[in-house]
């Protein structure tokens, strides 16, 4: 056998039978090559592949490589996978490695092979089968060869005859139109550890999966028709694919109650690649709790309840003010725009101290807005995309808060009196406030006020403009306060803030109306069993916040705003576990009370002023 010694088991059936009357060789060089994927976990090459090995010890053939298909590099524990007595012999050169060429798409012709006296033992790498066929031995060699005239030729001698293959371009693009059948079953039909079941659902394509179906934009206030269509399909718990990713969509509220209780033990926080692209290093799921637990006692600090009581009730007062006073003035206004501009104004001021005057050429508000648009788009970094139009306006802004930092770092006397005054000096005793943390933390702070107040607030006021009755109940009770001041003119208070029952219905009622996050992630880090189910380690699960706050089950007409159904919801948590509109358990948002603040006094203003 001067090619693929041992991969014809699978053609002629009877392996006993090949040895016993089989001439069997291990080409001239005795050097075996075995393409290992890294995926298949730690076991010995003798397990992996025991035909090929079996006749490579019995010809006292060199193991010359065990080569990733991952990396392409030599796998440095490969000791670890032989028996003691094996040989291994890695005195060859990395460009005599097969499978890395093939990997690039260079590959040697087998005459190239042969004088290099080489045996190759590979896994396919579009079937993943552990010990190939010899067509899929030199399948990606053969695609190749398609159209050049090479040509394949593998000569097999034993079991009484001697047999010539030959394998030219035609017959390798309909082996490889075979496999790539058999990959896309496999992604379709994924299979589960230890025998388990997976959810039910659909895979979609290979690569891209079901991103483009998810990725639809849609202006309703119901849940995405992607989500709706599957859970009426499949139930509450389905799979999926996005970017390559398999995932498990999940609008049950007890086990999201129970998967946002396992942070740390069988999930951890994930972000889509999209993402994390953008965001950086500072929501690594890796984050060690120390970390995660400093960057949520920060944002309490300054935006947290005792903040708001001693500090920022009258900014936030003032905010509503000057923003309703000069949307007054013009004929007309572009709502999310104008919203999303004012609470940029707020946040980049008691985050960094924001002037942007200093930036005549960039409206930092415009990037923030132009991001948010797109960055749930598909993560394709080409010219002309949603997602590469994301990107330039987040590197610019990145660039803005570098210098800004800078600034900061070379005048650390100079104090503003906001969050970044508080990094600064953290910087000096935190390992991890790198400077680029700390910029992509800013970036991450005024993204979040940044989106979530101003979506909460374009919903909210576009729902009151069609339903004058929630507008005179919000009016009778914000009057109300205004009468029991003894100054009418003074300043509103917490305790004003708390007293505002209506109104705290009113934020619940659009909150649960206007979910920002199509999905929260959570990555599975041991395998999680439910409902039959099995969700395997790596995958990941998508909690969807409009599918459980728009359940006819929980929330009756869920598309009907009704501020009124809260006042018999009280404190059930049956229907609490379905309204997650700051996330839940420990990564729950820090920033919660800031935003129900920030809206409150802004319809306190609103009905209070104007008409």
């Amino acid at each position: 056998m001067s090619q693929g010694v041992g991969v014809w088991k699978k053609i002629l059936k009877e392996r006993d039978l090949i040895f016993q009357n089989s001439n069997l060789e291990v080409h001239y060089g005795k050097s075996v090559y075995f393409w290992w994927d890294l995926w298949c976990g730690p076991s010995r090459l003798k397990d992996r592949f025991p035909s090929i090995y079996k006749i490579s010890r019995k010809k006292y053939g060199a193991i010359a490589y065990v080569v990733s298909s991952v990396d392409n590099r030599v796998i440095g524990m490969a000791p670890m996978l032989l028996e003691s007595d094996d040989v291994f012999n890695c005195s060859l050169a990395n460009d005599n490695v097969f499978s890395a060429n093939a990997i690039r798409n260079s590959l040697p012709t087998v005459d190239v092979l042969r004088r290099r006296g080489t045996t190759i033992v590979n896994r396919c790498w579009f079937c993943l089968k552990d010990e190939e066929t010899v067509p899929h031995l030199f399948l990606n060699w053969i695609s190749l060869c398609y159209g050049r005239g090479d040509m394949a030729i593998i000569e097999v001698k034993g079991y009484g005859t001697d047999c010539l293959l030959q394998y030219g371009g035609y017959y390798g693009l309909k082996e490889m139109a075979g496999c790539l059948m058999m990959k896309i079953m496999r992604w379709n039909n994924p299979k589960c550890n230890n025998g388990g079941r997976l959810p039910p659902g659909s895979m979609g394509f290979p690569l891209i999966g079901e991103s483009i179906q998810f990725f639809i934009p849609t202006k309703s206030l119901d849940m995405p028709g992607f989500i709706k269509k599957r859970i009426a399909r499949y139930g509450t718990l389905f799979r999926t694919s996005l970017a390559g990713r398999p995932i498990v969509v999940s609008s049950d509220p007890e086990f999201n109650y129970f998967i946002f209780q396992q942070e740390g033990k069988l999930v951890q926080l994930w972000y889509m690649d999209s993402f994390s692209s953008v965001v950086g290093n500072v929501f690594d799921v890796t984050a060690t709790n120390y970390v995660h637990k400093y960057i949520k006692n920060v944002v309490s600090n300054h935006f947290g309840t005792e903040s708001l009581k001693d500090q920022l009730l009258p900014k936030l007062e003032a905010m509503a003010n000057q923003g309703l006073q000069s949307w007054s003035t013009q004929s007309s206004v572009e709502l999310k725009e104008s919203v999303a501009s004012m609470i940029f104004d707020l946040s980049s001021k008691l985050l960094f101290s924001y002037d942007g005057s200093k930036n005549p050429n960039h409206n930092m508000s415009k990037m923030l807005n132009n991001f948010v648009q797109c960055v749930m788009a598909f993560p394709l970094n080409i010219p002309g995309t949603a997602f590469h139009r994301c990107l330039k306006d987040q590197k610019m802004a990145i660039k803005i808060l570098k210098d800004i930092l800078h600034e900061r770092l070379n005048a650390p006397e100079k104090r503003y009196g906001d969050f970044l005054d508080q990094i600064v000096v953290d910087m000096k005793k935190e390992e991890f406030l790198t400077e680029e943390f700390v910029v992509f933390l800013m970036f991450g702070i005024l993204l979040a006020s940044f989106e979530a107040i101003s979506s909460a607030i374009t919903v909210g006021m576009t729902l009151l403009t069609d339903h004058p009755l929630v507008v005179k109940e919000l009016m009778e009770e914000h009057e109300a306060i205004l009468k029991s001041r003894n100054d009418g003119e003074s300043q509103l208070t917490w305790k004003e803030y708390k007293s505002m029952t209506f109104t705290s219905h009113v934020i619940n009622e659009t909150l649960r109306m206007s979910s920002v996050a199509p999905g929260i992630l959570r990555k599975v880090i041991k395998d999680i069993h439910v409902k039959g189910y099995v969700i395997p380690e790596g995958w990941t699960i998508m909690v969807v916040p409009s599918a459980l706050q728009m359940n006819s089950e929980k929330f009756k007409d869920p598309l009907i705003f009704n501020p009124w159904r809260w006042n018999d919801i009280g404190s059930n948590t049956s229907v609490l576990k379905s309204f997650i509109p700051f996330g839940g358990g420990s990564r729950n948002c820090a920033g919660a009370e800031f935003s129900r603040v920030s809206m409150a006094i802004f319809l306190h203003v609103l009905v209070t002023k104007y008409r």
